[in-house]
């Protein structure tokens, strides 16, 4: 009988401790793969002429940074490759494979180049944001080149939703 209970005993202590440790019992927040910002504030840059913002909104996977969607004079336009961008309006007048989402150096990077309307005049937008690292704000630059024109800059900052 002796034998039995210290069996039992000893299977209830290795079956408990087999786990590892439990913690509270809370999960860690998990933070999601894809996010969204609205664009909250732009200035103009020194030295730059201004315009005024294209983006108002965008959506992101913070994993792969990269912009997967951008909302351009009332249209959500979908940025996950060149092929998804020319299928929308305001695209549909890229210059042939003109487009970049995502740069090693960079958090959020999105550049592409557009034939302006049926005219010969090219426009070359970028945006280049970083992920501040409270994640509450997304800040950067957006520039806007028109033919043979100065740039213009802005600098634009989002609040992740």
């Amino acid at each position: 009988m002796l034998k039995v209970i210290c069996w039992v005993v000893l299977g209830l202590v290795v079956g408990g401790c087999s786990g590892g440790a439990k913690g509270d019992g809370k999960k860690p927040p998990v933070t999601p793969l894809t996010q969204e910002a609205i664009l909250i504030d732009y200035n103009p840059v020194m030295g730059y002429n201004s315009h005024i913002p294209l983006v108002q909104f965008l959506k992101y996977d913070s994993t792969n940074k990269k912009i997967l969607e951008v909302y351009i004079f009332d249209e959500l336009i979908t940025t996950f490759s060149w092929v998804t961008f020319k299928a929308s309006k305001f695209g549909e007048n890229l210059i042939g494979a003109m487009f970049i989402n995502g740069d090693p150096s960079t958090d959020l990077y999105l550049w592409f180049q557009i034939q302006v309307g049926n005219t010969n005049e090219v426009a070359e937008y970028r945006l280049n944001l970083t992920l501040l690292p409270n994640d509450a704000l997304v800040s950067g630059y957006e520039t806007i080149i028109m033919g043979n024109e100065d740039p213009t800059r802005i600098n634009v900052e989002y609040r992740v939703r």
